[in-house]
């Protein structure tokens, strides 16, 4: 999903996880991480799972 507000892109996606693998998944990620925060044009980057979903990961980021 993609929504442009002014001058900035926000891209949100929702992503489901085997819970067996959730933990490899959130390893590799966090990681990566530090690589698409650092891209130009990057504001934000979280991740964000709900505690009573854990198998649903969300990924929110704002670019410029």
């Amino acid at each position: 999903m993609k929504y442009v507000f002014a001058d900035k892109l926000v891209m949100l996606a929702e992503l489901a996880i085997k819970p067996d693998k959730l933990e490899e998944f959130l390893d590799y990620t966090v990681e990566n991480l530090k690589i698409s925060r650092s891209y130009p044009g990057n504001i934000e980057f979280d991740i964000l799972i709900d505690e009573a979903q854990s198998d649903r990961v969300i990924f929110y980021e704002v670019w410029e």
